[in-house]
């Protein structure tokens, strides 16, 4: 046979206290010096915001820029570059097959965005930046010179988007980093 259980309110078994809300009451106080030790010991700038300067503020417009020039041009062109290759340069292929290109591109952007983020952390960013950057203007010129779907696909789709991902994280990285 089953036990009754006592009931203080139709919800609350006995036994049970429910938590009481995470706020201060009129009658207690936060030791505000206790408060100030605990920020003072684990904020980077417990003062108030950091202003690095000129040095950090061109690292903040070079982030910007280089953001501007990777996913500036791969993400927010590519509907552009569609139009124009449904219209005039490959009207013969369908829409979904063109739209290969710019899925390409954008997925060797930010899939192996983990091992660009390592090579940052371990202080191995400038060279693969600078082929990165060299390799992505190559690329815009050698996308003018393509005729057939599979060189738009190889240049743009898949060089492109290779040449615009070590510079796309770093750039964005070091603004929280520095």
């Amino acid at each position: 046979m089953l036990e009754e259980k006592t009931l203080v309110s139709p919800d609350i078994e006995l036994g049970f206290t429910p938590a009481e809300p995470d706020v201060v009451r009129g009658d207690q106080k936060i030791d505000e010096k206790t408060f100030q030790n605990i920020t003072a010991k684990y904020a980077k700038y417990p003062g108030g915001v950091p202003d690095g300067g000129f040095k950090a503020w061109s690292v903040i417009v070079g982030s910007m820029l280089a953001t501007f020039c990777t996913l500036g041009y791969d993400n927010s062109s590519w509907g552009i570059f569609q139009e124009y290759y449904e219209r005039v340069l490959l009207s013969n292929k369908s829409p979904s097959t063109i739209a290969w290109i710019g899925s390409v591109q954008v997925a060797f952007i930010f899939l192996p965005g983990l091992l660009t983020g390592r090579l940052f952390d371990l202080g191995h960013c400038k060279i693969p930046y600078f082929i990165a950057s060299c390799g992505l203007i190559v690329c815009t010129f050698l996308t003018a010179e393509c005729k057939q779907y599979w060189q738009f696909f190889l240049v743009q789709g898949l060089f492109t988007g290779v040449s615009a991902l070590p510079s796309t994280w770093p750039s964005m990285i070091i603004a929280i980093e520095r």
